[in-house]
């Protein structure tokens, strides 16, 4: 009778073999695009897969913004706040309180304002007009009884009418003079020239 060899696991075993060649690289998914007829550059591939939206609706419009002053005090800080909405803002101002005015100053102003609008009165009643103080300095006073000239500023159409005050400055009575009136000037004096610090005068031609 034949022999059976014996049966054994180890001998359906087999060795590792050595490692295989390298496959093949595949393609890219741009070289796939060309093969299935894209025509452009990689770049122009790239961008052809960017996919662009549409124009959004018209939004909702928005309210309009308003600003409105709230109350208006004063403080000892400067500020401003806003009692209303970013949309609907409504000021409050703290404005601190300046210093007292100088109430004589105020005064002063308030005459020398008056004064120009009664000159302004004046200029508007008459076609020529002029008004002006000429002061005396102490090495041109008017001698006694000698008549001094006085030139008006201006040369007028024709003799003005005239109105001279002297600026007296003397604690003893003394004589005004005045005369000899012309279109550019007029003449005075006094008993006491040395008394006699400047004059008026307002001349005008209705």
């Amino acid at each position: 009778m034949p022999k059976i060899a014996e049966f054994s696991w180890e001998a359906l075993k087999y060795s590792t073999g050595g490692s295989g060649k390298d496959g093949v690289d595949g393609k890219s998914a741009y070289q796939v695009a060309v093969d299935n007829g894209f025509k452009g550059t990689e770049p122009e591939w790239l961008d052809s897969l960017k996919v662009t939206g549409g124009t959004g609706g018209t939004g909702t419009p928005g309210l309009a913004a308003t600003i409105n002053v709230g109350t208006v005090v004063s403080g000892n800080t400067a500020s401003v706040t806003n009692v209303g909405t970013s949309n609907a803002a409504v000021l409050n101002f703290v404005l601190p309180k300046g210093a007292d005015a100088d109430t004589s100053a105020i005064q002063s102003l308030q005459s020398n304002v008056q004064d120009v609008q009664n000159a302004l009165k004046s200029v508007d009643k008459y076609s020529e007009y002029e008004e002006r103080y000429v002061a005396f300095s102490p090495s041109d006073l008017p001698s006694n009884t000698v008549l001094k000239q006085i030139n008006f500023a201006r040369t007028f159409s024709t003799i003005p009418f005239i109105q001279i005050t002297l600026d007296i400055q003397d604690t003893t009575a003394r004589l005004a003079y005045y005369g000899n009136v012309t279109k550019t000037g007029f003449q005075i004096g006094s008993n006491y020239g040395a008394a006699v610090k400047g004059v008026w005068y307002k001349a005008y031609v209705k």
